[in-house]
């Protein structure tokens, strides 16, 4: 399974008759639990049309045999040996990492104004009056807790089902942050959860960052002609061209 930027895999295909095809592979999804992935798709170092900048496979726990992307796409092919391309890259979730990352920016930031006031250990009978000592403390939680719930509606639009784990992470953390800003008095007995919280995003983007895709081999076939059975194995071959 390749799953970072920048890495690629490549087939030659020497195409009988000049026409359209459609072009699939049988794969496994599963790496991300409940989350599709998406690669760049080239011919001949070239993107043939928009959508395949993110073609996507979907999540499931077993191998799946389909076309490129949302839709059967029809790709012309000239006759002759033409060169395809997968690559890794974000895609989609470009501007989602950009949402989570500001968060836990605004964090960290936070997080050493409370300790500056508090220290390391604070007295848990002190009146601390954060909303005091730290400038719009409230307003800021409150805005990580609408960035979180963007990035969550970021992941829907992008195909992950309700029950994935890389949602119920967002959830969790715009939920004890909400908790936080309704009731910040309890913020100096909860800086190493505020802390946590955020490592949890910091791994969550990591995670979010390796989307694994297991590929068992590409299909380039006639649309006339089915797609094989996704548990019947090409042993030894990397295309099937009908």
């Amino acid at each position: 399974a390749w799953r970072s930027g920048g890495q690629w895999m490549e087939w030659q295909v020497d195409i009988p008759e000049s026409g359209l095809y459609q072009i699939g592979a049988r794969f496994a999804s599963w790496y991300l639990q409940g989350m599709p992935v998406e690669r760049i798709f080239t011919i001949d170092g070239k993107v043939p049309f928009r959508e395949m900048n993110a073609a996507r496979f979907p999540y499931s726990k077993s191998r799946q045999v389909g076309g490129l992307g949302d839709e059967e796409y029809l790709f012309y092919l000239s006759q002759g040996k033409h060169t395809l391309r997968l690559e890794v890259q974000e895609g989609s979730l470009g501007s989602l990492f950009e949402i989570v990352r500001d968060v836990t920016l605004r964090m960290s930031t936070l997080s050493r104004e409370v300790i500056k006031i508090t220290g390391t250990n604070p007295d848990k009978n002190r009146d601390w009056r954060l909303e005091q000592n730290i400038p719009d403390l409230v307003p800021r939680l409150y805005g990580m807790v609408g960035e979180l719930k963007q990035a969550v509606q970021v992941l829907y639009d992008y195909g992950a089902e309700q029950s994935s784990e890389q949602i119920s992470t967002l959830e969790i953390a715009g939920a004890q942050l909400l908790d936080m800003a309704e009731h910040p008095e309890t913020i100096p007995s909860r800086v190493k959860q505020f802390n946590d919280t955020e490592s949890s995003l910091g791994l969550w983007m990591n995670t979010m960052s390796q989307q694994g895709l297991l590929l068992d081999y590409l299909i380039v076939k006639s649309p006339d002609v089915a797609w094989p059975k996704a548990n019947v194995s090409f042993i030894g071959r990397t295309m099937a061209v009908a």
